[in-house]
């Protein structure tokens, strides 16, 4: 039953990919402006999910070295269920993740340069972003029998694809104005003409930052956090393919 409601979910998604974009769009959008309110929708789905090795071990890792409080952890169910329709678009799991990423990333900057909630722009965040949107794309893995097809060259087919270039472009353009001196990661007198500058404070020396409570947690560099991103989104994307001589997406 289970997995015959998740192939109607996703062929009705796919057939309908102009309100299926929309929708994701939505919900993104109330993600990032209304992030309380969903928060209490959502915050249900945390304890209900299904991980298996991987994204197990991802999860249990970023909790407990990324995450400052247990409230953090609503990224999981927030980005998992983003995931669904956003894979029902790609009908890829590493695309899927990558797109959550990207996602997870206008969130953050929303509210590090729009709102500005944040001493930081936070790559621990995007991090656990992924990690969510990681649970998603297992959800529709284990409970779905529609896969993307077996492919040889899976790593290939993200390279070649477009969020895979509109996510190297703005790599590309933030190397360019950090070079340029445009772009800087901490505050300081060589960043008085800076255009960006990705933190409010100093940066620590410190790996681990401990809180009066006795919880530690690593805040991760912009470079960390874009390296440690790439190297998940290429984990996911090898698992194009896998389960698939069980039944794949036709597509």
């Amino acid at each position: 039953m289970a997995f015959l409601t998740m192939d109607r979910l996703i062929q009705w998604l796919r057939q309908h990919r102009v309100l299926t974009a929309a929708a994701a769009g939505l919900y993104f959008a109330a993600v990032v402006l209304l992030h309380e309110e969903v928060s209490k929708v959502s915050i249900w789905l945390q304890n209900r999910l299904s991980l298996r090795c991987f994204t197990a071990f991802l999860v249990g890792a970023s909790y407990n070295t990324l995450l400052v409080a247990n409230l953090e952890s609503i990224h999981y169910p927030q980005y998992a269920l983003l995931a669904v329709p956003v894979f029902a678009l790609t009908t890829s799991f590493g695309q899927t993740v990558l797109a959550i990423t990207l996602l997870g990333a206008v969130d953050e900057a929303y509210q590090f340069f729009v709102l500005e909630n944040w001493k930081y722009f936070d790559f621990n965040d995007i991090i656990l972003n992924l990690v969510g949107g990681g649970i998603g794309v297992l959800l529709v893995f284990t409970f779905s029998t529609r896969r993307p097809a077996a492919r040889t060259r899976r790593l290939w087919r993200l390279v070649r694809s477009p969020l895979f270039l509109a996510t190297f472009l703005v790599v590309a353009a933030g190397f360019l104005l950090y070079l340029l001196g445009l772009l800087k990661l901490y505050p300081g007198p060589d960043a008085a003409g800076a255009w960006i500058v990705l933190s409010k404070v100093a940066s620590s020396d410190a790996f681990w930052i401990t809180l009066p409570w006795g919880r530690k947690y690593h805040v991760l560099t912009p470079i960390e956090g874009l390296v440690l991103a790439g190297v998940l989104t290429g984990c996911y994307a090898f698992m194009d393919g896998e389960g698939a001589g069980e039944q794949s997406v036709g597509l």
